[in-house]
């Protein structure tokens, strides 16, 4: 099943409407998609100390390791990314259905601006394969 460019697209598109410009991302299959299209649009940077210098941030985070799971390496990350955020007092919402994520975007866009802390968006397995 490979990742879907075409939800992919609108996860991109969603961020770019809501005034995201600045992107720092880690390797992730998930991910290959929305880095090309940043690269490709010359939108990048980094960012760090999000929490300590109350800086607004949307993370987009993989939530892998679930049911479905074909590789066994994300079974033990996955498993605790939501015990993680929790931990860290960072709020977080699932982005599952395409149909869901420009809302859900400006929604993480305006908590992330209202709180200057950090969000996450998690993308899950729905969204990202393709059947």
């Amino acid at each position: 099943m490979p990742v879907s460019a075409l939800n992919s697209q609108v996860v991109y598109d969603a961020l770019k409407a809501n005034g995201i410009r600045l992107l720092s991302v880690l390797p992730e299959t998930w991910l290959v998609h929305l880095v090309s299209l940043a690269e490709e649009d010359r939108i990048n940077g980094i960012v760090s100390l999000a929490q300590l210098y109350r800086i607004p941030l949307v993370m987009l985070v993989s939530h892998r390791g679930g049911f479905g799971e074909e590789h066994p390496w994300q079974t033990e990350g996955g498993g605790v990314t939501e015990h993680v955020l929790d931990a860290l007092r960072i709020q977080y919402m699932m982005l599952d259905e395409p149909g869901q994520v420009a809302t859900r975007v400006r929604q993480a866009m305006a908590l992330a601006e209202a709180s200057l802390r950090p969000v996450a968006l998690l993308l899950c397995r729905g969204l990202m394969w393709e059947d």
